[in-house]
Formats: structure tokens, C-alpha cells, sequence
């Protein structure tokens, strides 16, 4: 590629990354269509993301104000609501918590995102003469914004240090016995919760989840007798869920010495 190729190309630094970023949304999206397209919100997340891909491609070969500022608007909303969703979230932390920072990171992240947004239509004002290459904190920003579609949805990284957890299955008498005992020592309100898998076994419907904070690393497998809030997990078994995160996870404890069982009382929300 010469140097005029390329100019031309960081010309369009943005919508590159932004095109490579919707198209992985979108490809995770297909390959859970099965789930994706039974609910009428998540088609018009779909036909949105599915529109916007096709507009930032065309706009190589439009160069287009009008078609620029409508996905300026319509990328910059999407990071506003980002942007309250991370306020909400940290108005129920402290900085203590397993996420503050990462939390934190994204504010900021689609805070830049949003002023981006706003900035893009402004190049195709100007003539080819006076067009300039992005600036480099829009680049940064752009290529944040890439990472983060592979991120947003991963869990903290967790390491298990009990001997116990490492020695015997989720399933076992052992390992429940000692998650009961650990699940008394630590701070509840500071535990999180990701949907790890969904079983039926003997007419028994359970949900494993990855239950960590500081002081845990453990998986946690509820019993599910009534679906408060769990219709749609129900139907689906699971399917569009796995490694969301499930907020103010409540449930019982029945200590039965021979099988110890943890049942499913309710929860706050998911975060996908």
C-alpha cells in the first residue's frame, strides 16, 4: 500500500474500527439467532446494528454529511447509554469492589466515544483540500472501542485458593459443605454473580453459576423451584445468557447433612 493509499485510508480511521466492531456484535448476535430473534427487542437491536454496518461500509464510497451525522447520532446515543449504565452502576459500588476500576474505565471510554461521535460528521464539511486525517486521540479512542467488544462481557479474572475447591465437583456434598461455610465469612453484599450453565437432572432444573469477590473463587449451583424473574430462562434453557452477570443473587440455604441444597429465591437484573 503506497502513502497516498494510506492517508486515504486513516481518512476513514473511525468507521473502520467501528465496522470491525458492530461486525462482531453482529456475528455474536447470528450465532445465537435461534435465541436473539424471539424477542422483538432484540430484533430491532439486530436490524439496528445489521443498518449500521451497511451505512459506515457505503459511506466509503458516499462520503456522505447527512448519512455521517446520522451515525454520529446514532453511535453517540448508544455510548450515552453506556455512559448511564456505568453511572448506575457505580452509584452501587465503592471502590473496594471487584469492577469499580474496569467500571471506571468504561465511564471514561465512551465518554471519549460520545465526543468522537459528535466530531466525525464535521470532516465531510470540509473539501478534500482541507480534509485532514483523524487525530490521533480519536484513533486511541476508535481502537478502544474494538477492544471493548471483545471485553464487555467477560468476568474479572478469578483464582480459587481453597484446597477444598480444587479437590472435589460443584456437585459433591464436600464442595457445598464448604461453600456454606465460606459463603458465612464473607461479605454477601460484595459477591457477583455470572450464569455459568443450566442442567435438568431427575426432573431437577439447576443454574451454575461463577460466584466470586475477593475473598471467593467458587461455582455455585441453585435449585430452581419457582422462576421468579426466570421465565425467559426457562423457555430457552440458558441459551443468550451464559456469563451474564445476575445482580443481588438471593436464594436459600437447606442443610440437609447428606445433600446440601442452595435454592433460588430471586434477583435484581441481568447484565449482558
Amino acid at each position: 500500500m503506497n502513502m497516498k493509499s494510506l492517508q486515504s485510508t486513516l481518512k476513514f480511521w473511525q468507521e473502520i474500527v467501528f465496522i470491525i466492531g458492530l461486525g462482531i456484535l453482529v456475528f455474536g448476535m447470528t450465532m445465537n439467532a435461534a435465541v436473539s430473534f424471539q424477542q422483538v427487542f432484540n430484533i430491532v437491536f439486530y436490524c439496528i446494528f445489521v443498518s449500521l454496518l451497511i451505512c459506515l461500509i457505503g459511506q466509503f464510497f458516499w462520503k456522505n454529511f447527512v448519512l455521517a451525522l446520522w451515525l454520529a447520532v446514532q453511535l453517540g446515543f448508544g455510548s450515552v447509554w453506556m455512559i448511564l449504565a456505568a453511572l448506575s452502576d457505580l452509584a452501587k459500588m465503592t471502590p473496594a469492589d471487584d469492577g469499580y476500576l474496569y467500571t471506571v474505565f468504561g465511564l471514561f471510554l465512551f465518554m471519549g466515544l460520545t465526543a468522537t461521535a459528535i466530531t466525525m460528521p464535521f470532516k465531510y464539511l470540509k473539501s478534500d483540500k482541507e480534509q485532514k486525517s483523524p487525530k490521533i486521540i480519536g484513533q486511541m479512542l476508535s481502537s478502544l472501542f474494538f477492544v471493548l467488544c471483545f471485553i464487555s462481557c467477560d468476568r474479572p479474572a478469578c483464582k480459587n485458593t481453597n484446597p477444598i475447591f480444587d479437590d472435589y465437583k460443584p456437585v459433591s456434598r464436600e464442595y457445598k459443605l464448604e461453600l456454606i461455610k465460606q459463603l458465612s465469612i464473607v461479605d454477601q453484599s460484595k459477591l457477583r454473580y455470572w450464569l455459568k450453565d443450566y442442567t435438568e437432572i431427575e426432573n431437577e432444573v439447576q443454574l451454575h453459576f461463577y460466584v466470586q469477590s475477593k475473598e471467593l473463587c467458587a461455582v455455585l449451583i441453585l435449585n430452581v423451584e419457582q422462576w421468579n424473574k426466570l421465565e425467559r430462562i426457562k423457555e430457552t434453557k440458558g441459551r443468550g445468557r451464559f456469563n451474564a452477570e445476575f445482580t443481588k443473587v438471593q436464594f436459600d440455604i437447606e442443610q440437609d447433612s447428606l445433600n446440601p441444597k442452595f435454592l433460588y429465591r430471586d434477583f435484581s437484573r441481568i447484565i449482558d
